[in-house]
């Protein structure tokens, strides 16, 4: 009881309460805090920086609408199918992309090296959340802003 150190340094330790035993990620159990936050951070930035592209990757995949005007076709089965490519491609496509996410999402908690699988699942939740929020806002905003615009060109009064 000697050599107990007593006077050490405050919040030395961060302590919380104790996972489910399943959910401990074992070959993360020994990494530091400080590794886990400054990777989160990294991540968090390149996420953010992520969410920047992904805007206008949303915005550019939606605008193209187009395919009716690259074929003249006098066919009512062309008119069509052009039609409903106009339509729903873009939105497939960026479906698509959105579908991708939790995986990316899911290979970056890889690397950070959470703890617990609750911690991974918390994580992909609020990133795959506010890209789903972004796509939603860019596809019906940008949709109705674009619309806007052109009815202002055709007819500035």
């Amino acid at each position: 009881a000697i050599q107990c150190n007593l006077t050490g340094t405050n919040n030395f330790m961060d302590v919380q309460p104790v996972p489910e035993i399943r959910e401990i990620i074992w070959r993360n159990a020994h990494v530091s805090k400080k590794l886990i936050d400054a990777r989160k951070f990294w991540a968090n930035l390149v996420l953010m920086g992520g969410l920047i592209t992904w805007s206008f990757l949303v915005v550019a995949i939606r605008s193209i609408d187009n395919a009716s005007d690259l074929i003249n076709a006098q066919n009512s089965f062309v008119i069509l199918l052009t039609s409903i490519v106009d339509t729903y491609l873009p939105a497939l496509v960026v479906e698509g992309l959105v579908r991708i996410m939790p995986f990316v999402l899911k290979a970056v908690c890889y690397w950070v090296r959470f703890k617990s699988s609750s911690e991974i699942d918390h994580y992909i939740l609020r990133w795959y959340f506010g890209y789903r929020l972004l796509t939603f806002i860019f596809v019906i905003i940008g949709g109705s802003l674009t619309q806007s615009g052109e009815d202002f060109v055709d007819d500035p009064m």
